[in-house]
This record gives C-alpha cells, sequence and structure tokens, in this order.
C-alpha cells in the first residue's frame, strides 16, 4: 500500500513539475498587437505548414518593396528572427527594425501557439518550426547559407 501511495505522489509531483517547467519556458501571447506596418515596414504574411503538419505564421521583412525585390538568391544577409519564450512577434517589432536598419532582411516567426501559429508550444514543436523556416528561407526565398543567420 505504501508503494503504491508512494508511486501516486511521485507521479503527481512529477505532473505538477512537467507543467509548470512548460508554463516557464513557454508563455504565448495570442493577439497580434501590431505589425511592421506600423512602423513604416513592407513585410509578407507567410504561412508555413511544418513537417507534422501545424501552421506556423511568420512575418518576411525585404530591404526592398515587392515591386523593387532582389532576385531569388539576393547576396542581401537575412535573419531568422525568433523572438523568445514569451509573447510574440508583434511585440519585438523595435528588435526587427534595429535588424532592418543595419541592412538585414528579416524573418521572424511566430512558434507553435504564439501570435496567429496553430498548435500548443513544445520543445519538439518548436524545434519542427524553426527547420520549417529555415528551410522556406532556404528553398522558397533562394537564401544561400552563407548569408543566414539566426537570432
Amino acid at each position: 500500500m505504501r508503494f503504491i501511495l508512494l508511486l501516486l505522489l511521485a507521479g503527481g509531483g512529477y505532473s505538477l513539475l512537467y507543467s509548470y517547467d512548460q508554463n516557464v519556458v513557454f508563455n504565448p501571447g495570442a493577439t497580434l498587437t501590431r505589425t511592421p506596418h506600423d512602423i513604416d515596414l513592407p513585410f509578407d504574411n507567410v504561412v508555413l505548414i511544418t513537417s507534422d503538419g501545424m501552421n506556423v505564421h511568420g512575418w518576411f521583412i525585404p530591404q526592398h518593396p515587392s515591386e523593387d525585390a532582389n532576385p531569388t538568391g539576393s547576396v542581401t544577409p537575412v535573419i531568422l528572427f525568433f523572438h523568445g519564450g514569451s509573447g510574440n512577434m508583434s511585440e519585438r517589432l523595435e528588435k526587427i527594425r534595429l535588424f532592418h536598419d543595419i541592412g538585414l532582411e528579416v524573418f521572424a516567426i511566430d512558434y507553435r501557439g504564439y501570435g496567429k501559429s496553430g498548435g500548443v508550444p513544445s520543445e519538439r514543436g518548436l524545434g519542427n518550426d524553426a527547420e520549417a523556416a529555415y528551410s522556406y528561407l532556404v528553398k522558397e526565398r533562394g537564401v544561400k547559407t552563407q548569408h543566414l543567420y539566426i537570432y
């Protein structure tokens, strides 16, 4: 009987710690409060489908407006911007603006469960989201890996 009680307490403690850990690491903001348009930056809304079928939302902020866009495979450096564990990308527009102002194109994404991205945040899911964003830049936008930086 004591063994069963010990197992129940251990299982309950693990569940509590796991839930607490997930809430500390992932603190998503579901509402986009602003867009790059609000700080006078041109941008493309991008929706990616990850390897596990999740929709992930992002913004691609080019150095040149779309009518003067650089050709595929441009040598303009691109930063793949991950905003951190809390909020969403709309709360990081000042950083995005700084990267743009120093001559970088920026691709910012909201991981699953953040902003307009579907799903629930998880460590494995974040890896899938990052892979989808990297693949999009290399395969769809033609960004050369030597011109791609990750933040």
